[in-house]
């Protein structure tokens, strides 16, 4: 069941990132909605298969992005590994663990990009990278973070009501 949810939303998430949320920057910056989506469900206690979420997740950004497609899929394995150890840690307070979690994966996925972008022979500058791009998405991130949350926990609590009833 929860990967038959797990289909239509991601694919409802890529079209809003790409369309709605592409447009919605601050500077440089902009939210990575998949990502946050990604976090909010691993950490949901009943979720058992965020793994294959961040992998659809992943190739879905990675190929709909002018960065090398497994820069997404990669670094969002990375992140729900991190999520599961802090949902076995600190379980009592989710939304902290969003925070965190929100803020060393904007830092890690956008410090990839920037070194990938380096390695390829393009000039850019760490200071006005982190000024311009970085800080501002992280910003963005965690001001979408707490809505995405609370959606991700009544989409769990749904699934799972549904479940335990039949």
């Amino acid at each position: 069941m929860e990967l038959l949810i797990a289909f239509p939303l991601l694919i409802l998430a890529f079209i809003f990132q790409t369309t709605i949320i592409a447009r919605l920057t601050l500077l440089n910056g902009m939210a990575d909605l998949m990502m946050l989506i990604l976090i909010a469900w691993g950490l949901q206690e009943e979720s058992k298969n965020a793994w294959m979420w961040a992998i659809l997740g992943g190739l879905a950004i990675g190929f709909g992005s002018a960065a090398p497609w497994f820069i997404f899929p990669i670094c969002y394995l990375i992140l729900i590994a991190i999520t599961t150890r802090f949902r076995s840690r600190i379980w009592q307070n989710p939304i902290l663990a969003m925070m965190i979690i929100t803020t060393i994966g904007t830092f890690m996925i956008l410090g990839v990009e920037f070194t990938f972008l380096r390695l390829s022979g393009i000039n850019l500058s760490f200071k006005e990278s982190l000024t311009r791009t970085i800080l501002p998405s992280m910003l963005l991130n965690l001001l979408l973070a707490f809505p995405v949350f609370w959606g991700m926990r009544e989409t769990a609590r749904l699934i799972y009501r549904t479940k335990n009833t039949s």
